[in-house]
């Protein structure tokens, strides 16, 4: 079996719980993209996952890679993704049931990728997509902001 550094999580805690070391290097499945990943982030859904405070939410099993953001390179496609190929350079968020993005490699539905920006580092594509969907979720959601509104 392949393997991959990544950061690990044996059981819920704090930062000093985190690990890292070598792990399995994930397979790519069906409707998948594996990635080869260049930025990662660590934003305030990641340290509540990590504290236990999603625990009711995600049964999350363990050692677990925490991450949901991600930025890299595609490696591979799983059967059924026409919409990226090997050498893509692809951004975006990670299941939160199943998270996976600190680590060299991750393994994500394609639906949950898009093609990286030429005009953005990986590091600031990889910044985008928790925040910017909680954001759009806030406005767009919550304050039923619309077409033609500003706020």
């Amino acid at each position: 079996m392949a393997t991959m550094k990544a950061i690990q999580l044996h059981a819920y805690g704090g930062a000093g719980d985190l690990h890292f070391e070598d792990a399995p290097r994930p397979s790519v499945g069906d409707g998948e993209v594996l990635i080869r990943v260049h930025a990662t982030t660590v934003n305030p859904f990641d340290t509540a996952a990590r504290a236990g405070y999603m625990a009711g939410w995600y049964p999350y099993s363990f050692p677990l890679i925490p991450g949901l953001d991600l930025a890299g390179v595609v490696v591979s496609v799983g059967a059924g993704v026409d919409d990226f190929a090997p050498g893509d350079e692809v951004y975006g968020r990670s299941d939160p049931a199943h998270l996976g993005a600190n680590a060299e490699y991750a393994s994500i539905a394609a639906a949950d990728l898009a093609l990286k920006p030429a005009s953005l580092s990986f590091a600031e594509a990889a910044s985008l997509p928790h925040s910017a969907l909680s954001a759009w979720r806030a406005l767009v959601d919550g304050a039923n902001i619309g077409a033609g509104q500003k706020c």
